[in-house]
């Protein structure tokens, strides 16, 4: 029983624990770049704005489990979705984190297109399945979409000075 939860709970905040490593380490770290983006913020924002952000999404996740409205399928791809998306996320703080102590150029330009990615998944793919679902769950879950779009910008900026 206990198991169930603690998987249900790893799976709701998957986003969260999956940054996790990346944080406590000070991977993320972004004084220490080369390239930055015009826009960019001073990164105590960063750490604010992600934090809420995966809080939301552990919400969205729990909502979705335990609601009675949806079917197990519903469920099934809600959780698989949300997921899959926390994968992405991972995956692309690994490509831009500063594991080396620096970046390298293929790192900004290799992240710039997963950013990209990430969003598309967002647009297309979860905002698409919680708003057929869910009024209230796609609500919480458009804070995300704005801010994907302007990490989309702020990486687009520093994509074009990495490649010129």
């Amino acid at each position: 029983m206990y198991l169930d939860q603690f998987k249900i709970l790893g799976i709701s905040f998957s986003h969260f624990l999956l940054s996790l490593p990346f944080t406590l380490s000070g991977l993320t770290n972004l004084g220490n770049d080369k390239y930055k983006a015009d826009w960019q913020p001073p990164g105590y924002v960063f750490g604010i704005v992600w934090t809420i952000l995966y809080l939301l999404f552990g919400v969205i996740n729990l909502k979705t489990y335990y609601s009675s409205q949806f079917s197990n399928e519903i469920k099934s791809k809600l959780l698989n979705e949300s997921f899959s998306e926390s994968l992405y996320q991972a995956f692309w703080l690994l490509v831009s984190s500063n594991i080396t102590g620096k970046k390298y150029k293929f790192q900004y330009i290799l992240s710039f297109f997963i950013i990209i990615f990430i969003a598309s998944y967002g647009f297309f793919v979860r905002r698409v399945s919680l708003s057929n679902v869910s009024k209230t769950l796609y609500l919480m879950y458009v804070p995300y979409l704005f801010w994907i779009t302007f990490a989309s910008i702020l990486s687009f900026q520093i994509f074009k000075k990495v490649i010129t």
